[in-house]
């Protein structure tokens, strides 16, 4: 799960049903669906880029979502089974764990 403070906006990954819900911080309501990879589950906020990353474990990618349009704008490989994503803010890296093959990877966003 990941939060956009600019939007008030909560980006909520469904594991096994290929989407991501957003729902509005004051009315607890869905108010978008994002279709992403099969088995969605680490969600990221970058607020220096101000754009939502979804990991997706089956794909071995990073869907990169503009939170203006609730679309993807691009779908990055990140390695065998990415989990879970952090942010290096000084060199401006993210991070993406790998269960599938318990490693790290460093993407530029």
């Amino acid at each position: 799960m990941a939060f956009n403070p600019g939007n008030g906006r909560i980006y909520l990954a469904n594991f096994g049903m290929g989407k991501v819900s957003v729902i509005s911080d004051t009315t607890n309501n869905i108010v978008a669906t994002i279709a992403v990879g099969n088995n969605p589950f680490g969600a990221f906020y970058d607020p220096l880029n101000q754009k939502v990353y979804i990991s997706d474990y089956t794909s071995a990618m990073l869907s990169k979502i503009d939170p203006a349009t609730n679309t993807v704008i691009a779908n990055l490989s990140a390695g065998n089974g990415p989990w879970n994503i952090a942010l290096d803010t000084a060199n401006g890296l993210l991070y993406i764990t790998n269960l599938g093959s318990n490693t790290v990877t460093a993407i530029s966003p």
